[in-house]
């Protein structure tokens, strides 16, 4: 029999969170209902006595509620509703009920306790809620009456037996989801690995062909070389993307600052250029169907900029910003160059700007005054 004596990786962490947040939620709720079904009835009845206790009760659960539930006080919650249960079921076994509701009453709250705590918390506390129940059913009056249950042998050896099921029940039940959570996170991490090899092997296979290109540019006259190396850094821009999210954390999304700024920073240095960038970018995560075209949209801007823009301009400076507005991503890229007239351009650099705004299915202005101003906006996905 395996122990439950196990280091939990984060992730098992916040999904016993998670799992201890829902069944908290639901208990607080069954409570609520449960006292308050109680003291409408009590009240009908004109049992004011206990339609006060009940009322009492309700506005424990509420206080514990707000005070620890709402501030994500979890385990303060769990024992302070188990406190408000245990304090009700005491009250109700001595009223005379045990014979008839002591499973009702005790089962269902040992299950919680298990739920809500680690199997050695919940055994430990388990047998604590116990032992003051038994304390105070023989410290109350006309205990051999109220308790004929506990003198019938056949009563008595059944109610032990299910309360034996229950522990050895909840014990193999904490048993198999801690496992299964060992399980889905090794499968988790496996896939990850996967993951990063193949952004691995991606990002050196388009290095091979940056390099057989750049191999092939030495035979080349002048214009094809610019020709190639213009196809050089539209495959670095791409395999930019497969390196940083193989070095990344986090396996499906990029940091947009930092992806911008290398980009940036990666085609100054091979043009050899002396044009001052600034950027205003925000801290947002982009996956991968989202970077890759707004690089390569980036990577033709920058390079023509470089090429075409800043000839007899003094000062010359392109300034990129990404920011968010709403569901809305607004990308805007300037130079304050000579302009170009993109209607009439028939260049590939272009054609290749259009098909990315399109891919990202975003709407795009261009303005050709002091220099070319792209503004490209579109929608993300709820889920990114």
């Amino acid at each position: 029999m395996r122990s439950l004596d196990i280091e939990l990786h984060p992730t098992i962490k916040c999904a016993i969170r998670d799992r201890r947040k829902k069944l908290l939620l639901t208990m607080y709720i069954l409570s609520f209902i449960v006292f308050l079904m109680l003291g409408i009835k009590d009240l009908s009845f004109g049992f004011y006595k206990n339609f006060f206790l009940d009322f009492f009760t309700l506005a424990l659960i509420v206080t514990s509620y707000l005070i620890f539930f709402l501030r994500e006080n979890y385990e303060i919650a769990s024992h302070s509703i188990l406190f408000i249960v245990g304090i009700a079921i005491i009250y109700a076994i001595t009223m005379n009920n045990f014979n008839h509701l002591t499973p009702i009453y005790i089962i269902p709250f040992i299950m919680s306790v298990f739920f809500l705590f680690s199997w050695k918390k919940g055994f430990f506390l388990n047998l604590l809620y116990c032992f003051i129940f038994i304390i105070c059913i023989f410290l109350t009056k006309d205990f051999e009456n109220a308790c004929s249950f506990m003198n019938d042998d056949f009563a008595f050896v059944n109610f032990i037996a299910v309360i034996t099921i229950i522990f050895v029940f909840i014990y193999f039940y904490e048993v198999t989801r801690v496992d299964a959570y060992k399980v889905l996170l090794e499968l988790s991490q496996k896939q990850e690995m996967l993951y990063k090899e193949i952004n691995h092997r991606v990002k050196n296979n388009l290095n091979i062909v940056s390099s057989m290109l750049s191999m092939q540019a030495q035979k080349e006259s002048k214009e094809v070389q610019d020709i190639i190396a213009v196809s050089k850094h539209r495959i670095e821009s791409i395999a930019m993307v497969h390196s940083m999210l193989y070095t990344s954390n986090n396996i499906e999304k990029i940091n947009a600052k930092s992806f911008i700024e290398k980009l940036c920073l990666n085609l100054i240095d091979t043009m050899k250029s002396k044009i001052k960038v600034v950027l205003s970018i925000k801290e947002l995560e982009f996956p991968l169907n989202e970077v890759v075209p707004i690089g390569l949209i980036l990577n033709e801007l920058i390079t023509n900029s470089i090429k075409y823009a800043f000839l007899h301009v003094k000062n010359p400076t392109i300034t990129i910003t990404l920011q968010t507005h709403e569901n809305y991503i607004l990308l805007t890229y300037y130079d304050n160059g000579v302009g170009y007239d993109i209607e009439k351009g028939v260049k590939l650099g272009l054609t290749l700007v259009k098909l990315n705004v399109k891919q990202l299915k975003a709407s795009m202005q261009v303005k050709n005054k002091s220099g070319l101003l792209f503004n490209i906006k579109y929608k993300r996905k709820i889920d990114v």
